[in-house]
């Protein structure tokens, strides 16, 4: 078991195959992740971690949690810090680079190596109307076929 490492990202996880797998939203302040994580809740997501979250590697696989400070909260922005249910960790099965420009349309498959796993990663346009949509289907694929390095 490595870390863990704190790192700036919101965690969301959805429920798959009787397990919780979750999805890190990567980029930079105020691109979009928490509001991609609110859009993912509407859909029956659940917040692991706002805006930093705790990974470390554990098992063959990657982890994550909120920091104990901000554990149930997201910020939604014009109403500040909202208490909300969550899951206390889950296994990240996915990283999304959220940006402001379109994505490449048919980009290869890419991963990322985290604390030394090897992480699928794609970039989505973070205020895209499909995004939460993208997000979802990229992750049941990635699920099903796990990434080698």
């Amino acid at each position: 078991m490595t870390g863990p490492t704190q790192i700036q990202a919101t965690v969301v996880a959805m429920r798959l195959d009787g397990g919780w797998a979750g999805v890190a939203l990567t980029g930079p302040s105020g691109v979009g992740k928490t509001s991609l994580a609110l859009n993912l809740m509407a859909r029956g997501w659940q917040l692991v971690a706002d805006d930093a979250a705790l990974v470390w590697a554990s098992g063959g696989h990657l982890w994550a949690r909120a920091p104990r400070a901000t554990s149930g909260l997201i910020e939604a922005r014009g109403l500040g810090l909202v208490a909300v249910p969550g899951r206390d960790l889950c296994r990240l099965g996915l990283a999304v680079a959220l940006g402001l420009d379109e994505p490449e349309r048919m980009p290869d498959p890419g991963h990322e190596i985290w604390l030394g796993l090897p992480l699928r990663t794609i970039a989505v346009q973070a205020r895209a109307v499909a995004a939460p949509h993208t997000v979802t289907l990229a992750l049941a694929e990635t699920m099903r076929r796990p990434v080698s390095p």
